[in-house]
């Protein structure tokens, strides 16, 4: 078939234009490619940001909630000590006193120094013994507040995994289910403190959930990514 030239235009002009076009459309394409290379860029790093920043928030209300449940605890420390205070005052005041009326008493009954004697030492023995027995009681209360201590530490240290989950925003529950078996806390740092550093150390692995789960797109990475991430990996191992 016969090729049509425009009027006016030799075939040489007609190839040179038709060039040019292609070129354009070339350039076009490029331009659109680079833009959306950067939009999905700038995507990718929204949604990192949107996590920092929900664990970081998920952070703060775990240390809060820490603090408040230590504030409480000392102050039901300071109460109970208090309560065990005034109550051994009230027993060793009313020990003296009931020690006080009978030795008062026997004076009155009788004028045998003797009776009177033996009568004292009767009471002092009872005195003690009721001492002794504060004594025993409050070391008793001491040992089970010490019990009580040493079970709630270790409740903070072994939160179940609904515990976790009451602490974390919703969007977290998820991922936390899949890695729950990996996520133990320790003596200074509780299992929901454990796994929000873990989000934050696991960036990537966070997104791929999220990906898997439809909630983000994460746009393919280019052929230079791509080979770049291949040797940063080749390096590693």
């Amino acid at each position: 078939m016969a090729r049509r030239y425009a009027p006016g235009m030799s075939p040489a002009e007609l190839a040179r234009s038709q060039r040019k076009l292609e070129q354009s459309q070339r350039r076009r394409f490029r331009a659109e490619l680079r833009q959306k290379i950067r939009d999905a860029r700038r995507s990718r790093q929204a949604a990192a940001r949107l996590m920092r920043q929900l664990c970081r928030r998920g952070r703060l209300g775990a240390r809060e909630a820490r603090a408040e449940a230590r504030r409480r605890l000392l102050e039901r420390q300071k109460r109970e000590r208090a309560e065990i205070g005034e109550r051994g005052r009230q027993l060793v005041s009313q020990a003296r006193t009931n020690c006080q009326t009978a030795r008062r008493q026997a004076r009155e009954q009788t004028s045998s120094r003797v009776e009177a004697a033996r009568r004292e030492l009767v009471e002092q023995q009872q005195f003690w013994e009721e001492l002794r027995r504060i004594r025993r009681a409050r070391l008793e209360e001491h040992r089970e507040q010490k019990k009580r201590h040493k079970s709630e530490r270790a409740a903070s240290v072994t939160q179940s995994d609904d515990e976790v989950r009451a602490n974390l925003a919703a969007e977290l529950v998820p991922f936390f289910d899949r890695v729950r078996r990996r996520i133990h806390g320790t003596a200074d740092r509780s299992r929901t403190e454990a796994f929000l550093q873990y989000v934050e150390e696991n960036p990537e692995e966070y997104l791929a959930d999220l990906a898997e789960r439809g909630e983000i797109a994460i746009p393919e990475e280019s052929e230079a990514e791509y080979i770049a991430r291949r040797r940063r990996e080749e390096r590693a191992a």
